[in-house]
């Protein structure tokens, strides 16, 4: 009875250590994401988990409610191991089939992940996104200016600026700078998860929350050894 009793612990406690520890997860580089961009793109859900873990496989269930996510009314769910193809430095992603699916945009979406480990013992992830409506494609492009350009910070407009990264996952740095080349502030400054379509608003403030004068600005895209990728945004007055 006595080694009975320390099998089991023995075995409670392996299943302690072994139990996956999730550092970040969500959709298109983030969870609760509300600008996720389906056009003409498939977008893609993630998860990361602490080196050292070994995650045996994961099951992603996607539903119009989060009700839905419950009584196994989905509209798509996989289960899959980890490979090297969906996996890469303890990050797997996974693309949603806009198509398949039928994602539409300006629709709210509930997310669960269950990841499971070599014990079988589970992690269960949730996470809601909202598609949101593109004017741009980055099929064949890093950065562009979508809405709404030009604008005007005075009556409390901005503007979202979207980019993507393709081939690595990279440090990525976005500045703005002045028509003439003067720095005016840094808009992002991380790592960017290869091919995920990420959004940035802003609103037409500088580093010190001034709003700047009416003109011509730069947006500047900076990866290192890459030369930089700039896209021009205009702010106007609006009465």
């Amino acid at each position: 009875m006595k080694s009975f009793k320390l099998i089991f612990i023995f075995f409670v406690f392996n299943q302690f250590l072994n139990s996956i520890e999730i550092i970040s997860y969500g959709v298109d580089g983030k969870n609760y994401n509300m600008n996720v961009v389906i056009k003409e793109r498939n977008p893609i859900i993630f998860f990361e988990y602490k080196e050292g873990n070994i995650v045996k496989n994961f099951e992603i269930k996607l539903a119009t409610t989060s009700l839905g996510l419950i009584t196994g009314t989905t509209i798509w769910s996989i289960n899959q191991t980890t490979t090297s193809l969906n996996t890469i430095n303890n990050i797997t992603r996974i693309e949603i089939p806009t198509q398949q699916v039928g994602l539409r945009t300006r629709t709210t979406y509930y997310l669960m992940m269950t990841v499971y480990d070599i014990f079988s013992s589970s992690t269960v992830l949730t996470d809601t996104f909202y598609t949101t409506l593109s004017a741009v494609s980055l099929e064949d492009t890093l950065l562009e200016i979508d809405y709404k350009n030009p604008f005007s910070p005075k009556i409390g407009e901005k503007t979202q600026i979207r980019y993507r990264i393709k081939n690595k996952d990279v440090q990525v740095k976005i500045c703005l700078f002045s028509i003439s080349g003067r720095y005016i502030t840094t808009l992002m400054d991380g790592i960017a998860l290869k091919d995920m379509v990420y959004t940035l608003e802003w609103d037409g403030k500088d580093e010190n929350g001034e709003i700047l004068p009416p003109g011509v600005y730069i947006v500047s895209l900076m990866i290192p050894a890459e030369p930089p990728v700039t896209r021009l945004v205009g702010i106007v007055e609006k009465k």
